[in-house]
């Protein structure tokens, strides 16, 4: 009995519903988690016959036909080199590539299918497909069923033009952390290629020769039989042939290649007899090699399509038979533990990059981060959730700014320490408090705001170890600069305020030196209490607030519904110019944090020098030459 996967049977239960109403259904599922299976489940659950298959290539045409073998139907495969083009009435199920479709559609006639399968059909806008479509009546009543890895194409068009419905399982990652795929290292290669030189056999050829030396064999054995992936037919054989120079065995196959030389590599390949296969254009689509744990991308191109089948060709498990079948009815916290424990536990992706090219597709692009992003071998699917928990933490983030996982390790250190300066500064406030408190070196602050000016509840020890509770306008400096059109003044963090800085400005046509800095607010602190009691202190001083500002104080609660809203536009504006100058961020930012935060900052509260020391960093030495 066959065995379908969970999402499987979820797919082909869901196109068995729809498929009466919706007519023309596309099913998007990553490459790797058996596109042709769920075709099979589907036939079976359908119980419609006949059935047509369009596909585009032989290793397609083989690979549905092995799979459908056993339901008992008559089969009927047609390819345009074979003579045998007649079908029958009673034909189940035939397997027609689209050339022969093309080429003699008058062999569809004798039959009225009732349903029609398209295989790879980010294809079927392609003329061909579409007047073969219209001639099976697919555009007037007979189903159609699309299946993709990359329901989108190159040229911007549009499958909707087909399909009036779409089906979707996941993404690649997804099914990775499912445990249905293997997961991904991958790794990132520079090399520089200029027109003067022999590029291929000067610089690149070596870099190949070297990363599979060292990635793919251990100890005299192939662990990484690997696949690559070559930019060009004459730059494929060329590879070839350096290759076996080097004493490593590999064929090149390309569409030039007769198709039993073709298959011979194939099976090699999956046999472990071949330890690399090359191939240009050829295993895009259509090839299934369980054993294939490394890809070397060598191949230019802009094509997220080509790009997302290509690395698709190394995701699949490499287990046995037994262990397969039970696949499903486990849990994915197993799967993974027997993908771990399997001899494929990952896969290697090896980009190799021209330096000199511009606007090529990466790994990292396609992910939606930096293109020249290195992920340095670590498990890709890690790297992506680390980064959304990075995101999830720290709105400010962007991730284009990310170039490596060593830049996400180093923003995570510095989140983690504004989360100690942060989060522990709350600790031992009184639970009576009503305002949000921060402590301080050897200080108690809360900080309260209106429209003009800004205020702070500070509480310290006097020598006889009373708390003494102040209420203080605070001072708020802004200096003079120029911002592309006037002079205009900006708010700046009083530490960094030098009353002997001055600036030359014009007003009313006459030059005129003012102070750079311009104090605009603040007052000296006011004695409001002195108790034994913190909690007592803090109540005193929330009552004078109280009985002062009863409009601010709803404002200023530590309930107030404001605190826990996304921090604003010019709040998050704010934040970035701050850790542009290298201080670090706490973590989960609300409005309300960052309300807190930047008091601190623009307060003097809290200093870079500070900062540096907690973290335990040490200053970069200046590069200056001494006088």
């Amino acid at each position: 009995m066959f065995t379908y996967y969970d999402y499987q049977e979820k797919i082909s239960d869901e196109v068995c519903r729809q498929l009466p109403d919706k007519q023309r259904i596309m099913v998007v599922m990553p490459t790797g988690t058996g596109k042709t299976v769920t075709m099979r489940a589907i036939v079976e659950k359908l119980g419609k016959k006949p059935i047509l298959f369009l596909v585009h290539k032989k290793e397609l045409i083989d690979q549905i036909h092995r799979t459908l073998r056993g339901l008992g139907l008559r089969i009927v495969v047609e390819q345009a080199e074979r003579n045998e083009l007649t079908l029958s009435r009673n034909v189940d199920i035939a397997i027609v590539s689209i050339q022969t479709a093309l080429s003699r559609p008058q062999s569809l006639d004798n039959v009225d299918w009732a349903v029609v399968f398209i295989d790879e059909t980010h294809r079927a806008l392609a003329d061909g497909y579409k007047s073969i479509l219209e001639y099976v009546g697919c555009f007037r009543g007979v189903p159609l069923i699309g299946m993709t890895a990359t329901p989108f194409r190159t040229d911007g068009g549009d499958l909707s033009e087909i399909y009036n419905h779409t089906i979707s399982e996941g993404e690649i990652l997804d099914f990775i952390k499912r445990g249905y795929l293997v997961p991904i290292r991958a790794k990132r290669i520079l090399y520089v290629q200029d027109d003067e030189v022999q590029v291929d056999e000067d610089n690149l050829f070596p870099l190949v020769v070297n990363t599979f030396r060292q990635k793919c064999v251990k100890g005299g054995q192939i662990t990484h039989p690997t696949l690559i992936m070559v930019n060009s037919l004459e730059q494929g054989q060329k590879l070839s042939e350096y290759l076996q120079k080097h004493s490593i065995r590999n064929r090149m196959v390309d569409y030039t290649t007769p198709n039993s030389i073709r298959a011979r590599a194939v099976e090699d390949f999956r046999k472990g007899r071949l330890p690399v296969l090359l191939s240009y254009s050829i295993f895009i689509e259509g090839f299934d090699a369980p054993n294939a744990r490394a890809l070397f991308w060598l191949r230019n191109t802009n094509s997220p399509l080509v790009f997302v089948q290509g690395l698709g060709r190394i995701t699949r498990p490499d287990l046995p038979a037994d262990v397969k079948r039970s696949f499903g009815s486990i849990s994915a916290e197993q799967r993974r533990a027997l993908i771990a424990k399997s001899r494929k536990p990952d896969a290697l992706f090896v980009d190799f990059c021209n330096v000199t090219s511009r606007n090529l597709l990466s790994l990292a692009s396609i992910l939606g981060l930096d293109p020249g992003f290195d992920f340095e071998e670590e498990l890709v699917h890690e790297v992506v959730e680390e980064i959304d928990e990075l995101q999830a933490d720290l709105p400010l983030i962007s991730t284009p700014s990310l170039k490596s996982v060593k830049d996400i390790k180093l923003i995570r250190e510095d989140v983690d320490l504004w989360t100690r300066i942060f989060d522990e500064s709350q600790n031992d406030i009184p639970e009576n408090a009503q305002l949000v408190y921060t402590r301080l070196r050897k200080e108690i602050v809360s900080f309260l705001f209106d429209d003009k000016k800004s205020y702070a509840l500070k509480l310290k020890q006097n020598d006889l170890g009373q708390w003494e509770g102040y209420f203080e306008e605070l001072e708020v400096w802004k200096k003079w600069y120029w911002n592309g059109s006037e002079m205009t003044l900006g708010i700046v963090s009083k530490d960094k305020v030098d009353l002997s800085e001055t600036i030359t400005m014009y007003e009313q046509g006459k030059r005129v030196t003012k102070p750079k800095y311009v104090k605009v607010s603040g007052s000296p602190p006011i004695l409001i209490t002195r108790s034994p009691s913190l909690a007592y202190a803090i109540y005193e001083l929330e009552l004078y607030v109280y009985n002062n500002y009863p409009d601010l104080w709803p404002v200023i609660h530590k309930n107030a519904a404001w605190r826990h809203q996304e921090p604003t536009p010019n709040q998050l504006k704010i934040c970035k110019r701050i850790r542009k100058r290298g201080i670090p961020l706490p973590t989960r930012l609300t409005r309300g944090n960052v309300s807190q935060l930047l008091s601190l900052y623009y307060g003097g509260f809290l200093k870079f020098d500070r900062l540096k020391t907690a973290g335990g960093k040490k200053k970069k030495k200046s590069r200056r030459a001494k006088p």
